[in-house]
């Protein structure tokens, strides 16, 4: 299974504590991504936990979801689950 987990990347606290180690131990089953739409300590540390993490800013959510899901602009492959763990996700993430 695939799973992408979307986040804005700017959580800190037990929000980033919690995405982290969920994130952390689901890595050790299943093909895990993490989406940020902002690079930081976030990203840094997830990246440093063995995190596979993917920096989407600058564009709007919809574009930065349609490049985390089919990154080589193709829609042939299958589509992972997404995990939305913000506003900011959960509208355009509805559509995936």
């Amino acid at each position: 299974m695939k799973v992408i987990h979307l986040i804005s990347g700017g959580d800190s606290g037990g929000a980033k504590t919690h995405v982290h180690s969920l994130l952390q131990n689901l890595t050790r089953t299943i093909d895990v991504t993490m989406v940020c739409f902002m690079d930081g300590p976030f990203a840094q540390e997830a990246r440093e936990l063995g995190i596979r993490t993917v920096v989407l800013p600058g564009r709007s959510v919809r574009d930065r979801l349609r490049m985390a899901v089919f990154p080589d602009g193709s829609d042939g492959r299958p589509q992972p689950a997404a995990h939305l763990s913000h506003p900011q996700a959960d509208d355009p993430g509805g559509g995936l």
